[in-house]
């Protein structure tokens, strides 16, 4: 279940091949943070393991889909629509007290296929499936996406964040589609939000298949210290673990992002995540990373997310017997930088396809967004598939 090699696992450093770890931090409760009367709550704790992002996009990449900078205006989500979300108009909903923000693309499918429910991952939010969205509903599909919690558009509360809480509210939403009818879906997740489809694929039977665009390992990686390894190495990742801990606990992260959280400097992260195609990483998509950051709460959320529980590897998922037959399908950017595909879970699931029928990897260029990078191969991917009706 985890990798054999220490190499598997991207670093959170400037040069993330060039060593065996990845690091992130132990969460602490604060008594200050107003604890949710929800039902996640009743979750049970979860092992998981190291995420996929670098040092850079932690500074800032992060901060512009789920943190906020300090001193910029604070404006309401309902204030607030893109452009991006063409031929419908997004709409906050409430989940449990909370507004989050989703939308609906074509309500009329034929010949009763499946609705495709889109999962954004970090620092994502419905914006950036603009170059899948007009490829699936062609195809005769009906499309939803959502703003998790905490991200995108979405109110950002004071909570403890975590993969059960995102799952919950995907399986939530997809209860009641077409007013609480649960037609069947597919589920299609970038980033953490693979992860996310996995669990709540597990947690409802209206789920047909999903689609998983270079998946995540985790909310963050404080399990890494579960993997193989030898006693320096153990000693040295627990190290830097604390030391991240440390700052992502402290007023520096807010300095940071005050500091790093602008157009001007994400931009340039967003388009070292598309090393094949650098220029589909516009203006359009960076204010879509940034605009977030404006929301109140925005800061802590980030805090959350790399403090919290990391939730169960997509190996501990895919291991129940549940996905032996489950229809899945994995596209993977072959210049992916944050989760190579040669990692943990790239290597997991590639062997899964060879082992598994109901498992199929393809390999495109593209980095870790690659439905918005190389959204030709991806939209072809991934209607190939559809078209082949795996779950009948």
């Amino acid at each position: 279940m985890w990798p054999t090699r220490l190499d598997s696992f991207p670093l959170l450093l400037p040069e993330p091949r060039s060593w065996p770890f990845e690091v992130r931090q132990v969460a602490t409760k604060s008594s200050s943070r107003r604890a949710p009367a929800r039902p996640w709550e009743q979750a049970a704790v979860r092992t998981g393991e190291r995420s996929s992002t670098a040092w850079p996009w932690l500074l800032a990449g992060g901060a512009c889909g789920a943190t906020g900078t300090i001193g910029r205006s604070r404006r309401r989500p309902a204030e607030r629509d893109r452009r991006i979300v063409r031929g419908s108009s997004a709409q906050m909903m409430d989940w449990h007290g909370y507004r989050v923000r989703r939308v609906t693309f074509d309500e009329s499918p034929r010949d009763g296929r499946p609705h495709i429910v889109l999962v954004h991952g970090f620092g994502g939010s419905i914006e950036y499936w603009r170059r899948i969205v007009p490829a699936l509903t062609s195809a005769g599909y009906t499309v939803h996406a959502i703003d998790l919690l905490g991200l995108g558009l979405s109110e950002k509360p004071n909570i403890d964040y975590s993969i059960e809480l995102w799952a919950t509210q995907v399986v939530d939403f997809c209860s009641e589609l077409e007013h609480g009818s649960k037609p069947d879906v597919v589920l299609v997740g970038n980033s953490f939000g693979s992860l996310i489809s996995l669990v709540a694929a597990r947690k409802m039977s209206q789920a047909k298949g999903i689609v998983m665009l270079n998946c995540a390992v985790g909310m963050n990686n404080k399990n890494m210290l579960k993997a193989p390894m030898d006693g320096l190495q153990k000693w040295f990742a627990g190290l830097v673990l604390s030391l991240v801990d440390f700052v992502f606990k402290s007023p520096v992260l807010d300095f940071l992002f005050s500091k790093y959280a602008t157009a001007d400097t994400v931009g340039p992260i967003l388009e070292s995540l598309y090393p094949t195609n650098p220029s589909a990483a516009d203006a359009e998509i960076v204010s879509s990373f940034v605009t977030p950051a404006e929301d109140p709460g925005a800061v802590e959320v980030l805090r959350q997310i790399y403090t919290g529980d990391p939730g169960p590897t997509p190996m501990e998922i895919a291991e129940d017997p549940y996905f032996d037959s489950f229809p899945i399908k994995v596209v993977w950017g072959s210049q992916d930088g944050l989760t190579p595909i040669t990692g943990g879970v790239g290597t997991y699931f590639t062997r899964l396809a060879k082992e598994r029928d109901n498992v199929d990897f393809e390999i495109v260029a593209a980095g870790h967004i690659p439905h918005d990078e190389n959204p030709e191969a991806v939209n072809k991917a991934v209607l190939g598939w559809l078209a082949q009706k795996p779950w009948q």
